[in-house]
Parts: structure tokens; sequence; C-alpha cells
């Protein structure tokens, strides 16, 4: 789990990595999440209890998830 610290350090990563056209992968225990688009910004929340990503309709903690950042060659 993170602390509050580490969370936040988390979501302005993947904020700035979304907004900057850059990709993020979530894996989770059962499955990986690629969101790669800068409106996928809107799908996370950073909430007093934790870092939330939206599935669907759902709000999942992602606390304990392995976050991947990236860019394409020469996107830079």
């Amino acid at each position: 789990m993170m602390n509050a610290e580490e969370r936040k350090e988390a979501y302005d990563t993947i904020i700035e990595t979304l907004k900057g056209g850059g990709a993020v992968l979530v894996s989770t225990y059962t499955k990986a999440t690629h969101f790669n688009k800068p409106s996928h910004a809107d799908l996370f929340q950073l909430r007093s209890n934790g870092l939330y990503a939206r599935y669907g309709k759902n709000w999942l903690c992602i606390d304990g998830c392995a976050i991947r950042f990236g860019y394409m060659k020469g996107q830079l």
C-alpha cells in the first residue's frame, strides 16, 4: 500500500504523462489496463483513502497495483 505522499506523486505523474501524450499501464493480479489518451486523465482520482481508477462504472483502488509510464520514441 502507498502512503499519502506516494499516492500524490503517483497521481501527479499519471496525469502529467497522459496529458503529455504518454501512456500509463496499471497492472492488477488479474489484468493490465492501458490508458493512452489525454482524456483518460479523467479516469483517475486521488481520494483521502487511496488512488482510484475508473473501470466501467466502478472506481477501483489501485494503491497496490504496478503502475508503469511510457512514451513513444521521438515523443519527448
